[in-house]
């Protein structure tokens, strides 16, 4: 909810030019980054202990990574302080770590994500978190507005793309909730899982897209084939 306060309210002053939301994005910031929700791995948690307001150290899922980059970039189209960019992508690069509990293989993994019949299933809430970090990275990167970091997260929005295409598409098309391997039986199927495949289906292309307008000799065949 954080998070998403910093997005709107800095959307909502690159849209209209009230202050009021620009003073509210960098209040939220300023709460947001001294809360200890961002744990010393440079990932944010879902929340604080109440009796305590310190990091409650419980589970971390991909989606907070994500949205509040996309807030902070939206910060930075309103004030070009780039040391919000920064900010940012400490939570996407440690999400992106090969040592993070959020990937597999270089796909995005919750907790709850099983390529194994019978063993742990996320809920359909959770199903949909991965395609909010891939949207979200998206709305990052369309503030950022930065060649170069453009460049860093290209490639790793096309493995998404790349491993929900050779793992999670069934043969009608649906997409399923696990990315990082084959489906084993533990893989979800529902309108949630879906969504949150086709959100980083629709992500990885834009910024594909936006790297080939900026460097037009470019080639990538992690999007499909290449014509040699």
């Amino acid at each position: 909810t954080n998070e998403l306060f910093l997005l709107t309210s800095a959307a909502g002053y690159l849209r209209t030019e009230n202050k009021t939301y620009l003073e509210n994005a960098n209040k939220e910031w300023a709460w947001l980054s001294a809360s200890g929700m961002r744990g010393p791995n440079g990932l944010f948690n879902d929340g604080l202990a109440l009796k305590t307001c310190r990091n409650n150290e419980q589970t971390t899922w991909t989606y907070n990574q994500a949205v509040v980059a996309s807030g902070l970039a939206a910060l930075y189209a309103a004030t070009n302080d780039t040391s919000l960019l920064d900010q940012a992508e400490v939570s996407l690069d440690a999400t992106m770590n090969w040592t993070s509990s959020l990937t597999d293989n270089g796909l995005l993994r919750e907790s709850c994500d099983s390529a194994a019949s019978g063993d742990k299933n996320c809920n359909r809430d959770q199903q949909i978190f991965k395609g909010i970090w891939t949207k979200h990275v998206q709305y990052y990167l369309d503030n950022a507005n930065d060649t170069s970091r453009i460049a860093k997260y290209s490639d790793f929005l096309g493995s998404q793309y790349s491993g929900i295409v050779d793992h999670a598409t069934n043969s009608d098309r649906d997409v399923g909730s696990v990315w990082y391997d084959t489906n084993q039986g533990g893989s979800q199927w529902s309108p949630e899982a879906s969504a949150s495949g086709l959100q980083a289906l629709i992500s990885a292309a834009k910024v594909r897209r936006s790297v080939m307008l900026r460097h037009p000799n470019s080639r990538d065949c992690q999007y499909g084939p290449c014509n040699h």
